[in-house]
């Protein structure tokens, strides 16, 4: 479980950690590991084919222990799960592929685990029917759950007529959801209908300071709090975006989320004042990198995204590799990962996959070189430090019109002074350099060396040396 972070941080120098550890996936994305504002909770497959429930702890000697307290049943039932953590007391709410199978199971904090018997036979976390929902989250004290989900004979409590588009939550500080036991407890349906005339799917609910976000398949709302006749309840202020296709694509804190939406852009959204909003969604940003997460979809394995504090991290998996999007940009790395966190010790955990890739990819982002004339790219001039052993090759990206994909040019190895002839010409280039291996590996800067043979463009008098570096 120990993880070897590789990826994106202030420093330009990348190292493996040591010692080096064995990836634990065995059949993506499982294990999976889950850090919440209380614990770690890991969920483990066992040969009879059930996802199982551990609580984790980390001793002082760098080990892992973990305590099974309840199976959730066929991991084939299991697409998306989500916790609400209230410390001694717990909430998993899960849902297969279809949102056929909605199940939630709520830790019963006042049993004593069993040390006389097989650990796997402990049930301490207990079904609950009334009600069940897809998602859930701990907001100030009160359960909120989302996407609701009744049995088809299930006719005496109120949830029955409640469905896919409505949420609900408890009374404060208790799990009461009847509001007619618990005034602070209620529900309402958050979007009515879209103009296909197919109701909402609620996939997620996470909070964010001032109020919860609720993300669906028709776009993403937050939840603040209101008060009608002096009873506690939410009102409904809907953000500006496109929705969401499982709960998966969605991680965060109380401080900012990130999120995949039903195009493959990635976006984050950042606490703000929700009722000052001006339909804008407050901060929300548009990070993008739609071709790279299209990419990861094309597999038919899960996405998953994961979310670490440090630098504002977000993970986006497929069980083979992971886009890493933080404050700093964006790489690609060759470890899957399904779950982390950072632990007392300062040092990252996870569940992850690891591909054994350990080549150094670099992409500049598209440029013209403030010119709209067709440019010839003559050489890449490159500040480098890497190992004697390290190959490092220089390449570009191009493409002749802003409506075509770019393509490759061949690659070529560096010269003594660091410098490849490069000699392709075109309207917008993408210039790479690539290490064979990222360890020790350093990039100071990378420079263009390029000329400007096409003056058709050009307006007014010009300089006769057509050469430029930039």
């Amino acid at each position: 479980m120990p993880y070897d972070e590789i990826v994106e941080s202030s420093a330009p120098i990348l190292s493996l950690s040591s010692p080096s550890y064995v990836a634990d996936i065995s059949s993506w994305p499982y294990p999976r590991i889950i850090s919440t504002r209380y614990r770690i909770i890991a969920f483990i497959p066992r040969n009879n084919g059930n996802l199982y429930c551990y609580e984790m702890a980390l001793a002082p000697q760098g080990l892992w222990n973990g305590t099974s307290v309840g199976s959730l049943g066929a991991i084939a039932d299991i697409a998306q799960l989500n916790i609400a953590d209230f410390g001694p007391f717990y909430v998993i709410s899960l849902m297969n592929s279809n949102n056929s199978i909605v199940r939630t199971y709520m830790r019963d904090p006042s049993a004593i685990i069993s040390t006389t018997f097989n650990p796997l036979e402990n049930q301490l976390i207990i079904p609950s029917t009334e009600p069940a929902f897809v998602c859930c989250c701990n907001f100030n004290g009160q359960l909120v759950g989302g996407n609701i989900y009744a049995p088809s004979n299930e006719t005496t409590n109120y949830w029955s007529a409640l469905g896919t588009n409505c949420i609900l939550w408890s009374g404060i500080g208790s799990s009461e959801f009847n509001p007619a036991i618990d005034p602070t407890a209620g529900f309402r349906e958050l979007i009515t209908s879209y103009a296909s005339g197919k109701k909402a799917t609620i996939y997620s609910t996470l909070p964010l300071q001032e109020g919860v976000i609720c993300y669906t398949d028709h776009g993403i709302v937050a939840l603040v709090n209101d008060t009608v006749q002096n009873i506690a309840t939410y009102g409904l202020v809907p953000l500006k975006s496109l929705g969401i296709a499982s709960g998966n694509h969605v991680a965060g804190d109380n401080y900012i989320h990130g999120f995949i939406d039903l195009n493959c852009d990635f976006w984050t959204l950042e606490n703000t004042s929700f009722r000052l909003l001006d339909q804008q969604g407050g901060k929300l940003t548009k990070r993008g990198y739609r071709d790279v997460i299209a990419a990861l979809f094309a597999t038919s394995s899960p996405v998953i995204v994961s979310y670490l504090p440090r630098d504002n991290s977000f993970y986006i998996s497929n069980g083979l590799k992971s886009l890493v999007i933080n404050r700093f940009g964006a790489g690609l790395v060759h470890q899957a990962v399904s779950g982390l966190f950072e632990g007392y010790d300062k040092k990252l955990y996870g569940t992850f996959f690891d591909s054994g890739d350990l080549q150094g990819r670099i992409t500049l982002e598209s440029v013209d070189f403030n010119a709209r004339g067709i440019k010839s790219l003559e050489a890449l001039l490159a500040g480098i430090s890497c190992a004697s052993s390290t190959a490092v090759t220089y390449a570009t990206d191009y493409r002749m019109s802003k409506n075509s994909s770019f393509k490759r040019s061949l690659s070529k190895r560096g010269g003594p002074r660091a410098e490849a002839r490069i000699g392709v010409s075109a309207l917008e280039f993408r210039p790479n350099i690539t290490f064979s291996s990222y360890v020790e590996s350093e990039l100071e800067y990378l420079r263009a060396n390029v000329k400007f043979p096409d003056g058709r463009f050009r307006r007014g008098l010009s300089m006769a040396a057509q050469g430029t570096e930039g």
